[in-house]
């Protein structure tokens, strides 16, 4: 590998480290990519330094280097939690997921210290006892099996968090969470392909300086382009209402009767208000329309409809846009008129409930006149 290549993306890791270090507003999130970054940009330096000829200036490097790899699965799932709104600082329940770090750092420390030779600035690691392979070997696969079970962790909490939403919000556009998606899918091919590749006998080392720099690379795109996805989603969410067992009524504060009570009065109000004619509804606005709390009507919805409040609400669009479709010259002007904000929600959701699009359905009601 070039050393122009370790060189020209560890500068642009540091320099996307400390811009991100550098916000006005910094949070959390900022703070744990910039981590994320650095770590990858210390590999990398590593590799320029051997490449350059310092070998034991690398051989020492390479004891915090790929320590601080440990931090990588875990420090994953903190960014998504703080980039979520899950976590804004870091307390004392963080601490546990140093011991990755420290045990790796200590067994690499001592095996390698003990192995350097600082007379002539060589080390060799053809010289370590079998112990010491062993423990090195299990430290590396024990890196990336955590980065794999963290990243996974970490995906699953993103799914978790984008059911919820559904629950409170009639658009969830501006909650796609593209860049997160690509850095999670990006970090685990990164290390399921680097724990599968030697048991096929593949040499790892090229394979995975490219996939950091891609990883670099994606970063620096989205730094540019898109600079305000690293802020955290500044969504509050209300308690979860995805549990639907009987006891339920009594968790909520509320018993069957009057939730039942609560969801007729809805139904006539959605017809009588047309609340979802506002394309920026949410669970709150309707709740404060109806003098309800928040909670209970979403619990109702949820109970009654067997929909969540993103679904139940575009639900009532869709059927305000088939009202007017005969005479609508636009399609999608009738559907920004009734509440939709984007033609692919609208399309997607009326394809969902109809199971055509909203042409072939047009085209169907005109056949049938």
């Amino acid at each position: 590998m070039p050393e122009s290549f370790y060189l020209i993306f560890l500068t642009l890791g540091f320099f996307i480290g400390i811009i991100s270090l550098s916000k006005t507003r910094r949070s959390f999130a900022n703070t744990l990519f910039s981590i994320l970054i650095f770590i990858i940009s210390a590999e990398l330096l590593r590799k320029y330094l051997l490449s350059e000829g310092y070998s034991t200036l690398s051989y020492l490097l390479s004891i915090l280097s790929v320590s601080a790899q440990a931090l990588w699965g875990p420090g994953i799932y903190l960014y998504t939690s703080a980039l979520i709104g899950e976590k804004s600082n870091f307390s004392s329940k963080e601490f546990k997921y140093f011991h990755h770090f420290l045990t790796s750092f200590l067994i690499l420390a001592v095996i390698k210290l003990s192995n350097v030779n600082f007379a002539d600035s060589q080390s060799d690691p053809s010289t370590y006892g079998l112990t010491s392979l062993v423990l090195i070997v299990v430290v590396r696969f024990g890196i990336l099996l955590s980065g794999i079970v963290y990243t996974i962790r970490a995906i699953i909490l993103l799914r978790k968090y984008q059911q919820q939403i559904k629950e409170f919000y009639s658009h969830i556009e501006k909650f796609k969470f593209l860049w997160i998606k690509h850095f999670l899918v990006s970090s685990l091919l990164f290390f399921s392909l680097v724990f599968v590749i030697p048991f096929l006998g593949i040499e790892t080392i090229f394979f995975s300086d490219y996939f950091l720099a891609i990883i670099i690379l994606i970063s620096a795109l989205y730094v540019v382009r898109q600079p305000q996805i690293f802020e955290p989603i500044s969504v509050l969410l209300p308690e979860s209402v995805e549990d639907k067992s009987k006891d339920e009524f009594s968790k909520k504060g509320i018993n069957q009767k009057e939730s039942e009570t609560i969801y007729k009065k809805l139904l006539l109000f959605m017809e009588q208000e047309k609340p979802y004619l506002d394309d920026s509804l949410k669970i709150g606005d309707l709740a404060k329309m109806m003098d309800i709390p928040a909670h209970h009507l979403s619990f109702a919805i949820n109970q009654y409809s067997k929909l969540n409040f993103y679904r139940f609400i575009n639900g009532y669009r869709i059927e305000e846009v088939k009202r007017k479709m005969s005479d609508a010259k636009n399609i999608l002007t009738t559907a920004y008129e009734c509440g939709f904000k984007s033609k692919s929600a609208f399309n997607r959701i009326f394809k969902e409930i109809n199971g055509c699009t909203p042409s072939e359905y047009k085209r169907r009601i005109s056949d049938l006149k």
